[in-house]
């Protein structure tokens, strides 16, 4: 899934791998939020909800360009597998259509076929960002780089438990 390097108390798992997973945490949550209030907003005739919804979409779309932008740096110091660093990518593009589809709906003409789109994008959203905190929380929670032992017999190190 992804590298487990760096060592614990560097930059990467000092400061920036927290950063990422309580981005990727919020971002998650936020989009929970969000379909609260897209739904209740349309449904009830809200425009304040609606303008809620569409502020915290544009606030989310920075979340998802600071995301990448970590990823990226964790990446380069080997503690994120390339992996993270697609779906990163692929979270900036789809939260950038996702805001361009809520804004098109502003348009009556356009309207069905961009709400038709905008909701399954929004799951969609949902699905890749909950994947993205999982993987990202589940960083470093094997065993401590301690445990590792190296090999004498010319096999890849594994990690050795008490238990084995």
């Amino acid at each position: 899934m992804s590298r487990q390097h760096g060592a614990p108390g560097s930059l990467a798992t000092g400061r920036l791998l927290p950063a990422y997973r309580w981005l990727a945490a919020l971002f998650a949550v936020l989009m929970v939020v969000q379909a609260f209030l897209g739904t209740r907003g349309f449904f009830s005739a809200n425009s304040t909800l609606v303008d809620s919804h569409a502020g915290i979409g544009n606030i989310m779309g920075l979340m998802a360009i600071a995301m990448l932008v970590l990823a990226w740096l964790l990446h380069s110091r080997n503690v994120f597998s390339m992996r993270l660093v697609m779906l990163s990518g692929v979270l900036v593009v789809a939260t950038f259509v996702q805001i361009g589809l809520g804004f098109s709906t502003r348009e009556p003409g356009d309207f069905v076929t961009a709400i038709s789109m905008h909701i399954p994008l929004g799951v969609t959203l949902m699905a890749i960002s909950s994947l993205m905190a999982s993987m990202a929380w589940q960083i470093f929670r094997g065993p401590s780089p301690e445990a590792v032992q190296p090999r004498t017999d010319g096999r890849a190190n594994r990690s050795v438990n008490a238990a084995d």
